[in-house]
């Protein structure tokens, strides 16, 4: 019996994976330069955010963890607001969760899980949608309602699908008990 070679994707000449890998290193390597000199905090969050992410790849729990840390010690507001953080990184860090919720929903085809919470969030997204459409400054109004869909709706329904197990669980509580003292 012949032993069939199974290849998982079209034969690709190395030559031009190492090109490509080549030249995301330069830009790499002059985004970084450039961050270094003009803003250093920035360039090492973004080493740090990199190696978090490459982890978080394999790991996927890791994501949700650094995440909740980052939540309940509320070090993306403080690095944004005293030590000169933009705000554009201080906000996307959200995005942590999008790894885990890929994962369980996109690879690996899990449900998605909606709990009785949300049904009463959608109320309140209802009220404050009525409020904003009232309010005297819509622009102000508007900011708020834009702030909890984002910090509230999204962030609670991503946490929920990323907290699958009870050994996650379990850790994430012992984060936020950790980060309280």
């Amino acid at each position: 019996m012949a032993v069939q070679k199974r290849t998982l994707a079209p034969s690709i000449n190395p030559q031009i994976i190492i090109l490509v890998i080549g030249l995301l290193g330069v830009l790499l390597a002059a985004v970084f330069g450039f961050l270094t000199t003009q803003q250093p905090a920035v360039a090492v969050l973004g080493v740090v955010a990199l190696v978090a992410v490459a982890f978080s790849l394999r790991h996927q729990e890791l994501a949700t963890l650094i995440f909740v840390l980052m939540l309940f010690t509320n070090s993306a507001t403080i690095a944004v607001r005293f030590h000169g953080i933009p705000y554009v990184v201080g906000a996307i860090f959200p995005l942590l969760l999008l790894v885990p919720f890929m994962h369980y929903v996109v690879l690996r085809r899990e449900r998605l899980i909606f709990t009785k919470l949300m049904g009463l969030l959608a109320v309140l997204l209802l009220i404050q949608i009525l409020g904003t459409m009232n309010a005297f400054d819509v622009r102000l109004a508007s900011a708020g309602l834009f702030n909890f869909l984002i910090e509230g709706v999204v962030i609670y329904f991503l946490l929920v699908n990323a907290i699958r197990t009870r050994k996650t669980l379990s850790r994430a509580v012992l984060i936020v008990l950790v980060s309280a003292i």
